[in-house]
């Protein structure tokens, strides 16, 4: 039976978690699975993989054609896909992994993580909005959930413009060498 390790960690930025993925490989650890921040992992006596993660395309079709396609031509696994979220590992000896290497496929992803958080930010201040109502008319004690909704939504904006200075900065980048 394989050594498991569970931790706890919850990421809004795909760049640190992929990071941190990569930082428990180098020790040994490969990730099972993961729900709501909790990570599973097995142990190996050496880095077996490198992991990366993706936001998915939003029409099946195209979904589904891209996972083949990673799988298939691409020697990747995926690990676990939750909506729009994957995560995605490569064999270490199989050779560098990189999902995007140019400028402009990353401010892709930038900008789709960005409208993602903006829209996620939206719907916890929408529903911020109708969860205050009742608890301030009827029931105090119901201002638990909106002044949660509202720390979230302020959490999925943060995110929002976080991924927008990203993108900006990779634009910048481009600018300035030509």
């Amino acid at each position: 039976m394989k050594e498991k390790l569970v931790r706890w960690k919850f990421y809004f930025d795909k760049d640190k978690e992929e990071q941190w993925l990569n930082e428990m490989a180098d020790k040994g650890w490969n990730m099972k699975k993961n729900c709501l921040g909790i990570y599973i992992f097995e142990h190996s006596d050496k880095r077996q993989y490198t992991y990366r993660i993706d936001i998915l395309p939003e029409d099946e079709q195209e979904k589904e054609e891209y996972l083949t396609f990673l799988k298939e031509e691409g020697d990747i696994e995926i690990v676990q896909q939750r909506l729009f979220w994957v995560v995605l590992r490569k064999l270490s000896d199989k050779g560098v992994f990189e999902l995007y290497s140019d400028a402009e496929s990353k401010k892709q992803q930038y900008r789709k993580m960005e409208q993602i958080f903006y829209v996620l930010s939206g719907v916890c201040f929408f529903f911020m909005f109708f969860t205050a109502i009742p608890a301030v008319k009827k029931d105090h004690a119901l201002i638990i959930l909106p002044m949660f909704l509202a720390v979230l939504g302020v959490i999925m904006l943060k995110q929002a413009r976080k991924n927008s200075q990203k993108r900006k900065k990779l634009e910048q980048c481009a600018a300035d060498l030509f």
